[in-house]
């Protein structure tokens, strides 16, 4: 990709959009992660602050974001991996049934709709500082 004569990669371009948008005031790196993954969910994944200083050891800056995109984007594909084994599913049929899960991470209540895969990765990042799933893997 090409912006005024630079050539940039998606990462360059994510952390440029995303500089850009912390930069408008009120806005913030989560908001910012927010309006960028409802702008573009195949691409841009939410985070709020206590995720990243709890979870994934990153500061809010642009390189942060990106290191943490391509986290996502690792977890995302071998999530998708596990679910094509454990299920029998081809890759498009894993992404449905994944996209297909609870609303929200309260189980119990299954109200199930069709969500971006980008929305079930916020929200296990939401769920698993506040585990105890996590403190059995450690």
């Amino acid at each position: 990709m090409s912006l005024e004569g630079h050539d940039l990669t998606v990462g360059d371009v994510c952390k440029i959009l995303y500089s850009r948008m912390v930069l408008i005031p009120g806005i913030g790196a989560t908001n910012a992660s927010k309006i960028l993954s409802l702008s573009m969910p195949e691409l841009f994944i939410m985070w709020d602050s206590r995720n990243i200083r709890e979870l994934w050891k990153l500061g809010s800056t642009p390189a942060d974001y990106l290191a943490f995109l391509k986290d996502m984007k690792i977890f995302a594909s071998e999530l998708v991996s596990s679910v094509q084994t454990n299920e029998n599913l081809r890759r498009d049929e894993a992404i449905i049934w994944l996209e297909s899960l609870p609303l929200n991470a309260n189980w119990n209540s299954f109200v199930s709709r069709r969500k971006p895969l980008a929305k079930l990765l916020d929200e296990f990042n939401y769920w698993l500082p506040n585990s105890n799933w996590l403190k059995t893997q450690l």
